[in-house]
């Protein structure tokens, strides 16, 4: 059966996913997890949250999938080396950089990457697997199919999110939050800009209405479990680290019922009730079922609201404001106490249910399909819609079964009481655990009543809070036995502590230091350290090759699709740039699911004729690349390159040179030691987001379910316009496999009158993103940095409007 994954954000939670039946749950420490805002664990929570799980047969994941500075390791290797000690069955990362120390110090800590590594083909797949990852949890964008794919990897576990929110863009792959406020999501401080609203705008003219465009509705699998097994999914993850015990609690039971009821082929899996319960305890205007299908367009997102909608309840048939009573018909139960929302296209009121009637009198609860009035403050409309946020009754009923619900392990037992000799007890548990303990006193001879075979049953069984039950006790006795019954209890409670201790310990692991986990290497090699730094442009335009030649560019990358770069013009601009001695290099496609591997790897055996190189984007391009013989292979900054061993071991796996993280300042990326050179952004258009969705259909063309897009986007340009009035241009990328967009940031980049800044720490060449620009604005913008560099002129001010600095002065949480 597939594993079911638990969150959980405190203890409280922690507790609720074991008591509602999770097979493993995954938790984070106070440090080093992409969810800084939940409660989390202290060290001593930790250990005792591993101790409580181990001891009832569940898995506990610690997730320390944030990106890690230098400065960071200090405190991170402690920090796992107690992970091991006390026992953790997994370490979810996201940095590359701290998976290589954790496979190199502790081989036997099972790694899983995380969403947040952007696993989206199955050369990535492979790749994490030569790594030593054991478990990958792929994008949330792939399709079942894509899924199924990564599932014939021989040895690596699929783990796939089947409930909870989605995040817009491709985790690990959005800058938005940490450029628009300086709250990383990379570093789990991410503070949601995608939930905000924003309207569409196009050439400039705005064409909807401000809404929550980006918001996606929360996902929801529980009718999807059979395809999933047949897919060869590992586990099911429950999205939900920031939430409460009782949400933990409601979600985690209704998939362990489904999972059930699959294993003993019961139908339907969920029923109206469990479903019902699901949309109550939140969700944002209803479910959706994610990426499996494919796209589904505006059925993913939710505009009109961000936050939890509740379960509707129906619309005002009138009011009577002398009363403040409004008349319903429930299409859900109501009961006093309850919390409503009532929900009018400009505002939302919410309140507590104090008063309702029916036509026999004042009521305190009523079912769905009964006319009802109810108590509302404030006078409202006809036709108002009304939701129920808050089901008292479920909420009491749930913080109950927490309370009192307990995850029991099945025991069986043998008791022998002979007369004559000493009386033990034998244990075991369904994990092939067992004990045994020996009295040291001799069973007697009765003298009156002899000790009756039921009465040594009862006195078994009692294991107080402990989360056993005895499913089958022998019991071997003497027909005239007698001991004490004190002995007896002592000798159990001897027994069940030893199995306790067993049960726990058999997770814990013997002490181990880490040595030191970054032997030096050299900071600059000397072939590049003393020269001034080259300028490299970044182009989506073939005929604007010439201009950049013609500018003084010293490098060139050319953002085309496999096609274009292997089509007829291209021979002739490799001629150019070589006969210019400029490297022209080919850039992968950001997003590069399997349906593309094909094109593309037949391109690279032309493209390594052509081109001085590629540029690739994640660990899936670079593991193909690698495979198809090119040597010269330069790593993006969406590699996520934060510290120095990331550098290291991007280095081993290939990486000639390379862009560390844009969430980096400029002090912190002089601390890196690398071996290979390092490449900066200096300029340009900086994309914060990389999506599948996309607004511009869904706006525009009501890209559904049932409805294809006739993307408008290849027409004219568009914009998002957010809540102070700045434009985020967003860039479509479209070819016969499918499409995906960028939005950028509303500022260019623009470091030319800093450019001493950049040099101190020692590049070997600057980038300018001049995706989007005509010719005449790339020979100016490649002037002026050319100037800067050989100091001729004076950078007096900048002509490219509101310009951002990055994060090179400022760094992100």
């Amino acid at each position: 059966m597939m594993e079911l994954l638990a969150p959980a954000g405190s203890l409280e939670a922690f507790e609720a996913a074991v008591k509602a039946g999770a097979d493993a749950v995954y938790i984070g420490g106070s440090a080093f997890n992409a969810r800084q805002y939940a409660d989390n664990f202290n060290d001593g929570n930790l250990k005792y949250a591993l101790d409580y799980a181990h001891l009832r047969g569940v898995k506990v994941y610690i997730t320390v999938n944030t990106l890690v500075r230098d400065d960071e390791f200090k405190t991170l290797v402690p920090y796992l080396e107690m992970l091991y000690e006390s026992g953790a069955d997994g370490i979810i990362v996201q940095d590359i950089g701290v998976a290589a120390l954790i496979r190199q110090y502790l081989p036997d800590m099972p790694l899983h990457a995380s969403t947040q590594m952007t696993v989206h083909n199955s050369y990535g797949a492979a790749a994490l697997k030569l790594l030593g990852f054991k478990r990958i949890v792929p994008a949330r964008e792939l399709s079942l199919d894509e899924v199924a794919d990564l599932a014939d990897i021989d040895g690596l576990e699929i783990e796939v999110f089947v409930h909870g929110a989605m995040c817009y863009s491709y985790s690990g792959q959005c800058l938005m939050s940490s450029f628009m406020g300086g709250r990383s999501g990379n570093r789990g401080r991410c503070a949601q800009p995608c939930r905000m609203a924003y309207s569409l705008v196009r050439e400039g003219s705005r064409i909807s209405s401000s809404q929550h465009l980006l918001s996606m509705k929360d996902m929801c699998l529980i009718d999807e479990l059979h395809v999933l097994s047949e897919a060869g999914v590992s586990a099911l993850k429950i999205e939900g680290r920031m939430k409460s015990p009782e949400y933990v609690a409601i979600v985690v039971s209704k998939y362990r019922k489904a999972l059930d009821r699959m294993e003993t082929g019961i139908n339907p899996l969920a029923d109206e009730q469990d479903k019902m319960q699901l949309m109550q305890v939140f969700n944002r205007g209803g479910f959706s079922k994610g990426y499996i299908y494919g796209k589904s367009g505006i059925n993913m997102i939710c505009p009109e609201k961000p936050d939890n909608w509740g379960v509707p309840l129906g619309c005002i048939k009138s009011y009577d404001a002398h009363r403040n009573m409004a008349n319903i018909k429930l299409e859900a139960p109501l009961a006093l106490g309850d919390g409503i929302e009532i929900r009018q296209s400009d505002k939302s009121t919410g309140q507590i249910v104090t008063y309702m009637e029916d036509v026999n009198g004042p009521i305190k609860e009523a079912p769905a399909g009964r006319y009802i009035l109810v108590r509302i403050n404030s006078p409202t409309p006809q036709g108002t819609a009304i939701y129920k946020t808050l089901d008292t009754n479920l909420d009491k009923k749930i913080k109950a079964y927490i309370k009192k619900a307990e995850r029991y392990i099945g025991l069986k037992a043998e008791v022998n009481l002979i007369e004559g000799k000493p009386p033990s007890i034998e244990v075991w548990d369904s994990d092939g655990n067992n004990v045994k303990c020996t009295g040291t006193e001799i069973v007697q001879s009765a003298r009156n009543a002899a000790l009756q075979k039921e009465r040594v049953i009862e006195q078994i069984k009692r294991v107080g809070d402990l989360p056993f039950n005895f499913n089958n006790i022998d019991v071997n006795i003497s027909p005239n036995a007698w001991i004490p019954i004190s002995v007896l209890n002592a000798l159990r409670r001897s027994a069940i502590e030893e199995l306790v201790n067993r049960r726990i310990d058999k997770k814990h692991r013997q002490p181990v230091v880490i040595e030191s986990h970054m032997p030096p290497i050299p900071y600059m090699q000397q072939s590049y350290k003393c020269k001034k730094p080259a300028i490299f442009v970044m182009l989506d335009n073939l005929s604007l090759v010439s201009s950049a030649i013609q500018a003084g560019a010293d490098g060139i990358y050319l953002h085309i699709s496999a096609k274009e770069a292997t089509g007829a013009n291209t021979a002739q601009i490799a001629r150019l740039c070589k006969d210019a001695g400029i490297e022209l290099i080919w850039v992968f496609p950001r997003v590069t699911r399997n349906i593309r591997f094909s094109a593309i790897r037949e391109a690279l055996l032309y493209i390594q004729k052509l081109y001085s190189g590629v540029l690739v984007s994640d660990i899936g391009q670079l593991n193909c690349t690698k495979v198809a013989g090119i040597a010269e292979i330069y790593g993006d900054y969406s590699l996520n390159i934060f510290n120095s061993n990331a550098v290291q071991t991007y280095a081993k796996m290939g990486i000639k040179r390379f862009m560390p993280s844009l969430e980096l300042t400029l002090s912190q990326i002089k601390e890196l030691h690398t071996s290979i050179p390092m490449e900066l952004m200096a300029h340009g258009n900086i994309p914060l987001m990389v999506a599948e969705g996309c607004p511009i259909g869904s706006v525009c063309n009501n890209f559904n379910l049932s409805h294809s897009c006739s993307r408008p986007c290849l027409k004219q340009h568009y914009s998002l316009r957010d809540r102070k009035g700045e434009l985020l241009p967003i860039r479509t990328y479209v070819d016969k496999y499918g499409c995906h967009i960028e939005i950028e940031n509303a500022h260019q980049m623009y470091m030319a009158d800093k450019i001493d800044d950049l040099l101190s720490a020692k590049p070997y060449s600057l980038r300018l993103n001049l995706n989007g620009y005509d010719s005449n604005e790339l020979m100016r913008t490649v002037k002026i940095y050319k100037q800067a560099i050989d100091k001729q002129g004076e950078i007096t001010r900048c002509t490219f409007g509101k310009i951002t600095r990055g994060h090179y002065y400022n760094g992100v949480d």
